[in-house]
């Protein structure tokens, strides 16, 4: 998580965003698919910094409770209208409030879901316009055989 924020970091210092991590000592390893689980969170990660306003602050954390892994990914950007929140896990969903001024195809949140659903875990989304967004990850500590 550590080295992937790390590589956000420099993406980010194109538009002033600071990316923060919180990763506690011990935290053991996730049983995933690394390098899919990396694609996702990049994908959370990149959505952080180009939907965030300039000099903003994404705060990434990762943690440990209750028999899972949990994820949050919040910016200070431009936020999801409540018409939006819904469809923005749908293939090629593009709001209409950013499609022709921020470039994108639409597929990486369905992306994210896919992963995330694929290791049993869920992604939800709390944001208000105006005030950025968080993406919640949750994943199990293990998986089902």
């Amino acid at each position: 998580m550590t080295e992937l924020s790390e590589n956000a970091a420099l993406a980010a210092q194109e538009t002033g965003v600071t990316v923060e991590v919180e990763v506690p000592a011990g935290l053991p390893p996730l049983p995933a698919d690394r390098a899919l689980l990396w694609r996702a969170f990049e994908h959370l990660l990149a959505n952080g910094i180009k939907y965030n306003k300039p000099g903003g602050r994404l705060r990434v954390c990762a943690a440990q409770e209750a028999g899972r892994f949990v994820f949050t990914f919040a910016d200070e950007g431009i936020g999801i209208s409540p018409q939006d929140r819904p469809n923005i896990f749908t293939r090629f969903f593009r709001s209409a409030a950013v499609r022709d001024s921020i470039p994108g195809s639409g597929l990486g949140l369905s992306l994210v879901k896919a992963v995330v659903e694929r290791h049993d875990g869920t992604v939800g989304v709390e944001s208000e316009p105006g005030r950025g967004a968080t993406f919640l990850v949750e994943l199990p500590e293990a998986r089902p055989r």
